[in-house]
């Protein structure tokens, strides 16, 4: 049997390619979503309008814009519309972060075998931190979280690297679960008291985030490895709750464990702990897409097109 000849060739891949290609679009179909960037609802002309804003000044990424805004209202400034939206949701994807990161330590515990929530909490308030936690620059001390009160514990976080891009990866991949827990607990922490600056961003009543705030909003005399057997509860209980609700919905299993006579036993089903997109990020490719913005390495700076439209 002879080989089999091409049936795309040159000519073809420079006629189809750049419909799909980054900042490719072109004639009618640009021009509507221009007019849809310009003319859209509120919420979504006010939000590329302050994106353009913000590219205007230099190059951007949405990490960047999100961590600034979340930065400024940490701090106690007004900020409204946009930044306002944005950093609110920001403290929701650290707060969902963290309960996913108490999770994964968790399942690791169990992985050594069967443990009641009380026996689980002990084992990772009672280990000492690894020096990973403190190269992350996160806490000052390795000393294990038993030791120490609520409010020694929050005096030895650096807020600098918490207000930061949030260090998935890093704590993901760390050793032990008391590191991942502190981590944990320091996002929490740090949630916590931006809240007390700037009441704009307090999640909705009877929400998960306004729950998991809770368990750090206590006395500053409170031993930590109290709120540690806490936030392990709520964590375990969340989880068997969430989870059972979407198999009651038809979904497919994806407990991490199971209780059996008091103590949790851990299934086959993998865990790692995840975070939300940030949302953003789709509106800067779409931008870039329609020609408002250029893409700069891993940026993206204001296109002449765009000027325009900047009020």
């Amino acid at each position: 049997m002879g080989s089999r000849q091409p049936t795309v060739n040159e000519t073809d891949i420079a006629r189809v390619v750049p419909s799909f290609s980054v900042n490719a679009l072109a004639g009618a179909e640009r021009d509507h979503l221009r007019t849809t960037f310009r003319e859209a609802d509120t919420a979504l002309t006010s939000t590329v309008q302050w994106v353009l804003s913000c590219a205007a000044e230099g190059p951007i990424t949405a990490g960047d814009l999100i961590a600034r805004t979340y930065r400024a209202s940490a701090g106690g400034n007004a900020l409204e519309g946009p930044p306002l939206a944005y950093a609110q949701y920001e403290l929701l994807r650290r707060v969902h972060f963290a309960l996913e990161l108490t999770l994964q330590a968790v399942t690791r515990v169990l992985d050594e075998g069967p443990r009641s929530i009380r026996r689980v909490a002990t084992v990772i308030a009672s280990e000492e931190l690894e020096p990973g936690l403190l190269r992350m620059e996160i806490l000052a001390s390795s000393s294990p979280l038993a030791t120490r009160t609520l409010a020694e514990f929050n005096a030895s976080l650096t807020e600098d690297r918490l207000i930061g891009p949030v260090l998935r990866r890093e704590a993901r991949t760390l050793e032990r679960t008391s590191s991942q827990v502190a981590y944990a607990l320091g996002l929490l922490l740090f949630a916590r008291n931006a809240v007390l600056r700037s009441s704009a961003l307090a999640p909705a009543s009877r929400t998960v985030a306004e729950a998991a705030l809770a368990l750090v909003r206590r006395p500053d005399i409170t031993p930590l490895r109290e709120v540690v057997a806490d936030l392990i509860t709520f964590v375990v209980e969340r989880h068997l709750y969430t989870t059972f609700r979407k198999m009651a919905g038809g979904q497919p299993c994806s407990l991490r464990f199971v209780s059996e006579g008091g103590r949790l036993e851990r299934t086959d089903q993998a865990t790692g702990a995840g975070m939300s997109g940030d949302r953003l990020t789709n509106l800067l490719v779409m931008l870039a897409d329609v020609g408002y913005l250029a893409r700069v390495g891993k940026s993206y700076a204001i296109a002449d097109d765009a000027r325009s439209l900047l009020q």
